[in-house]
């Protein structure tokens, strides 16, 4: 009875863990920190990349970034990870609530919807402009929704699963406009908390 119990629990923990840690899950618990709430839908890169997270400067960490101490360990832990994990991936389509998971292509032509027309050589200059203004003037006229592409990194996990980081950023232009961050996250009581949020600047 015992040794079915231990099984039972082995396969309890292992399910549990699994729906934690599914990339998609995680994002989808953790993407209130970056996605407007009142957002029925959001553009998502669908690329996976690897986070940022693989050197950091701990004094900088601790004076600027973090909300509570964190073991130096825990933080080698995550660099190593995000070090070790540098193959291609993709968000899996449908998994992520409310986003729509969009190639390059497509990315250019939500931050930058004039771009085919620029490039349009079947258009007198004066038809070029016009056009242009035309397209950017109803694109400025869209819900600030259809105007944002978020990139998501992988997260990154410690073995207990206690720990997690991840890089949050979006898009809404393809020149400066933007913001990139990157998250250290705790386990709360089931919940994911932050207690970190990284500029640029404080990560390698």
């Amino acid at each position: 009875m015992k040794k079915w119990l231990c099984l039972a629990f082995a396969l309890y923990r292992i399910v549990v863990i699994g729906q934690i840690v599914s990339k998609e899950a995680f994002v989808n618990e953790i993407s209130r920190f970056a996605v407007d709430s009142g957002f029925s839908k959001f553009y998502l890169s669908n690329e996976a990349y690897p986070c940022r997270f693989k050197r950091f400067d701990y004094d900088e960490l601790i004076k600027y970034s973090l909300k509570e101490m964190v073991p130096l360990n825990i933080l080698n832990e995550l660099s190593e990870h995000v070090y070790e994990d540098s193959a291609d991936s993709y968000w899996i389509s449908g998994k992520i609530d409310k986003a729509i998971c969009i190639g390059a292509d497509q990315i250019r032509s939500v931050l930058n919807p004039a771009w085919a027309v620029t490039y349009d050589h079947s258009l007198t200059n004066r038809q070029r402009e016009r056009k242009i203004k035309k397209t950017i003037a109803a694109w400025e006229k869209r819900p600030q929704e259809e105007k944002l592409v978020y990139f998501f990194s992988r997260p990154e996990f410690t073995k207990d699963f206690q720990y997690a980081v991840i890089d949050l950023d979006y898009r809404c232009d393809e020149h400066e406009c933007g913001r990139l961050s990157t998250y250290l996250l705790r386990l709360d009581h089931g919940k994911w908390k932050t207690i970190g949020i990284i500029s640029p600047g404080e990560v390698g």
